[in-house]
């Protein structure tokens, strides 16, 4: 039997052709991809569509190449007592980035039509008429927009979710067909690319099921798209109603999903049970724990979904990703043994900011009574904590058994190969050598060089240690042999092996970082041989500092005397550093 391969791809260039070099006919697309595609192939259709677009690209252009009209634009906001907003550009990367840089020209439609009435320059500006299609443009367009937001921000995107949502986009052009509305010609050249697009079957029961077996659509799709698809009364009651109809826990409120810990959880109960029950609750929610929601800040996406696309760009297997997160929890378990991992200070104690809580009918602090059952159900809390508690040896068989964890169900990112958010702080002291010598420290190496590089949060958000790498050992004049001891941080065994095929990769040296040949390949007898955070675990802001002591402390262990750390980070940064060891470094 053949088994097609999907690939999730975005919209940039460089994912679709490395998508088209990897995995040719085979690759798919993803929804916003799609949604980008079938856009486009409306514009196309539409000359009057794509020549306002291409005014409106001019305009923005034009502000963004002239700080005096800049300048002019901002008194006349100041004036008009318009918000003093920026201008969007363009960007290819983003499927709506067209949307935004209309929506936010036509919010300031007063001072650009004044400044450019009243200034010199060679930029066509836009009639009354152009204005008019303008705002028809973007009521077509924003439940697009509304759509993929839910679909790339939501932690479990299902086919499930793209069933309903392309009925009610069929619905809302439909409707702004039918009442005759700006935007008509667009809407009906986009309901036909969508309908190209994604092929489905008319029948409501499709609709109704796929909505029954995904039940976050009481605020998914109601909320944010029904409700500006304008659909019939008779299709709202039938959503309605099925959602009363179906076996769920919509009644039953969950913790937050973008914050963590007791107080979050506790916060998020409403009145009534909060006077009730609460152990209940809390043994419910200990017992089930929600992780925060971990998303990159510029463009919504969780970042397990960007480690699912970027796994399969470099075509890194399920296989070979839980054995590399095998390896790591192997190594952490063996170096705990060997007492390596031993730069802990242990808690004593639970420490938390006191807050007063709502009380009950008997006069007691609510907040009081959740802390204390907290420390009566959970053992260990309330003793003294000396070493990790993350680390897992499982069985190759046992990995291969978890379900994907963000891309369902074609996806080969699971809880088990990838890093988990744990509780932690971590401190070390950056000093010259002489401040050290007065302060009676002992230092344990130098710290010799580092840099920050950038790229596109989108598509190659955890490509950081790839393009930091060889920037960095360039600058050092070193090669990877010259390097005893690396510490990479482990945010996903895909996203490692992933930045080592980029590394190894003559392809990708040449279109993309600007090499005649590739970097090589990194020694394992020297990575990460104390487990990495996969297995330690990836407490945000003290995970830094953890690669810094673990290199330290292995350089005066194993001998070494040069170590690199990198690491990716939010907003698509690169973090390498080099270190060298200090001749008196004692662990």
């Amino acid at each position: 039997m053949t088994i097609p391969i999907y690939c999730i791809t975005d919209n940039a260039p460089n994912f679709r052709s490395a998508a088209k070099t990897l995995f040719g006919d085979k690759a798919r697309p993803c929804f916003a991809h799609s949604l980008q595609l079938a856009v486009d192939d409306s514009k196309s259709e539409c000359p009057g569509v794509k020549k306002l677009l291409q005014k409106a690209k001019n305009i923005v252009g034009h502000y963004r190449r002239s700080s005096q009209a800049r300048e002019r634009l901002h008194s006349l906001q100041e004036r008009m007592q318009v918000p003093q907003l920026e201008l969007i550009q363009y960007v290819e990367t983003r499927w709506s980035s067209e949307y935004c840089m209309l929506q936010r020209l036509v919010e300031m439609k007063g001072p650009i039509a004044a400044e450019l009435a009243q200034s010199e320059h060679n930029i066509e500006p836009l009639t009354n008429a152009d204005w008019a299609q303008a705002k028809g443009v973007l009521e077509v367009l924003e439940p697009l927009a509304q759509a993929t937001k839910e679909i790339s921000g939501d932690s479990y995107p299902t086919s499930s979710m793209v069933i309903p949502i392309l009925h009610c986009l069929s619905s809302h052009l439909n409707s702004r067909i039918q009442r005759q509305e700006e935007g008509m010609t667009f809407a009906r050249s986009l309901l036909k690319t969508l309908k190209s697009r994604f092929p489905l079957h008319e029948e409501d029961e499709i609709f109704r099921l796929s909505m029954l077996t995904d039940p976050r659509f009481k605020g998914v799709v109601i909320n944010n798209i029904v409700a500006s698809a304008n659909l019939s009364t008779a299709l709202r009651n039938e959503l309605y109603r099925d959602f009363e109809e179906m076996d769920s826990t919509a009644d039953e409120p969950e913790p937050s999903t973008s914050n963590s810990g007791l107080w979050s959880f506790f916060d998020s109960l409403p009145n009534e049970r909060k006077e009730m029950n609460i152990s209940e609750e809390v043994e419910k929610y200990l017992s089930e724990p929600r992780l925060p929601a971990v998303a990159e800040f510029s463009s919504g996406e969780t970042m397990g979904h960007s480690a699912d696309r970027l796994a399969a760009a470099f075509a890194v297997t399920r296989a070979e990703q839980d054995e590399y997160a095998l390896r790591s929890h192997c190594l952490a378990q063996q170096a705990q043994e060997k007492g390596y991992l031993s730069d802990i200070i242990p808690i004593q104690e639970i420490m938390c900011s006191r807050r007063v809580g709502p009380r009950n009918k008997e006069g007691e602090d609510m907040l009081d009574l959740c802390l204390r059952y907290f420390l009566a159900i959970v053992p260990g809390v309330a003793k003294t904590i000396v070493k990790d508690n993350g680390i897992r040896v499982a069985s190759p068989e046992q990995l291969a058994k978890l379900k994907p964890a963000f891309v369902k169900p074609h996806g080969t990112v699971t809880a088990a190969n990838s890093s988990f958010l744990t509780d932690g702080a971590s401190a070390c002291l950056i000093t010259t050598e002489e401040k050290a010598k007065q302060l009676g420290l002992k230092p344990k190496a130098y710290l010799r060089d580092f840099l920050y590089i950038a790229q596109d949060p989108v598509d190659q958000l955890l490509l950081g240690p790839a393009y930091g790498i060889p920037k960095l050992l360039e600058m050092a004049g070193l090669q990877l042999k010259d390097v005893d001891v690396w510490e990479v941080h482990e945010a996903f065994a895909g996203q490692i092996l992933a930045n080592m095929k980029a590394m190894d990769s003559d392809w990708f040296a040449q279109n993309y970082m600007g090499r005649q040949s590739k970097v090589g390949v990194i020694d394992m007898n020297k990575f990460n041989c104390w487990g990495g955070s996969l297995s330690i675990g990836h407490p945000f802001a003290a995970t830094g500092v953890r690669l810094a002591t673990h290199c330290a402390n292995r350089l005066i262990r194993e001998n070494g005397q040069i170590a690199l750390i990198a690491a990716c980070a939010a907003g698509g940064q690169g973090v390498a550093m080099l270190v060298e060891r200090h001749p008196d470094g004692q662990v």
